[in-house]
């Protein structure tokens, strides 16, 4: 079945929240089974998006001085929100991590082209040979349930690629 990078690390990620709701063998195997068939995709678009040397060098400085310029918890620890500090000072903390900037220009660049090209390597099709399920083994595992409402929005990318649904 031809589908879309993106959708690849989408039902990737479906299939991990679903193996935490699976009670079966044949639920268990078919997760098994796919995240196997993925695998090798999942990890070339994580390679051939690995920072170099130079830029890891330069996020592992710029860590603690972002982090010097955030908001701070009751116990001291940085507040992280979407994955990022919470900044208290836009305007010092740039101008505290501009020489760095300059002094790795390069490996930023590079990074920064790095992850335009993974952008567009993500909208590519690629082929995968999916393991299907029945959605009624969904509903009897009570994977499709009211005691997992959000589940249903996590398991739209693997609707009619991996799980079969009646027409």
């Amino acid at each position: 079945m031809k589908v879309q990078r993106k959708t690849v690390f989408e039902i990737d990620r479906a299939l991990r929240e679903l193996d935490k709701y699976g009670r079966s063998v044949k639920l268990a195997y078919a997760v098994a089974k796919n995240l196997g068939k993925m695998k090798g995709e999942l990890e070339a678009v994580r390679a051939a998006g690995k920072p170099s040397k130079a830029f890891s060098e330069y996020d592992e400085k710029r860590g603690p001085i972002a982090s010097s310029f955030a908001i701070k918890d009751k116990d001291g620890s940085p507040i992280v929100a979407n994955g990022q500090y919470v900044i208290t000072d836009q305007a010092g903390l740039d101008k505290a991590l501009k020489p760095l900037q300059d002094k790795y220009a390069d490996a930023i660049a590079e990074q920064k082209g790095k992850a335009d090209e993974i952008e567009k390597l993500m909208e590519e099709d690629v082929e995968i040979d999916f393991h299907k399920v029945k959605a009624d083994l969904l509903e009897t595992e009570g994977v499709i349930s009211s005691d997992a409402p959000g589940l249903g929005a996590l398991l739209q990318p693997l609707l009619g690629t991996i799980i079969e649904v009646p027409d």
